[in-house]
């Protein structure tokens, strides 16, 4: 579990990176742009608006696509009894590596949406 953190961190430092390379090098093209004699201020708001949309993306980027038990109770709300429970009794998806247990946020998404449609109990309490 202390592995993801070193990832996620790893991640979120990466996608800065790339967004600050991406706005230097629009800034530079826009002002390179706008020294020509052929400016146009319509192209050069619409390559701000490009850019700015690519920077969001790279920030919702930083939302981690697999998540640890500790990030999947958060998510939905179980304590870890309830996961281990689901892991073991259900279909429940997950990944396992080292021994540990990881959970694609997709793979979750589409196992809960399965489960709400078809409306069964996830499993009886006694």
């Amino acid at each position: 579990m202390k592995h993801t953190v070193k990832i996620e961190t790893f991640i979120l430092a990466a996608a800065i990176l790339i967004g600050a390379w991406l706005v230097a090098n629009a800034a530079s093209g826009i002002a390179a742009y706008g020294d020509s004699e052929t400016h146009n201020t319509a192209e050069i708001a619409g390559a701000v608006v490009r850019l700015e949309g690519r920077v969001n993306e790279l920030i919702q980027a930083g939302e981690p696509n697999v998540m640890d038990e500790q990030k999947v109770r958060e998510y939905l709300g179980i304590t870890g009894q309830d996961l281990i429970r689901l892991v073991n009794e259900t279909d429940f998806p997950y990944i396992k590596i080292n021994g540990d247990h990881f959970f694609p946020k997709s793979t979750v998404d589409e196992w809960l949406k399965n489960k709400a449609k078809s409306r069964t109990a996830l499993f009886q309490y006694q």
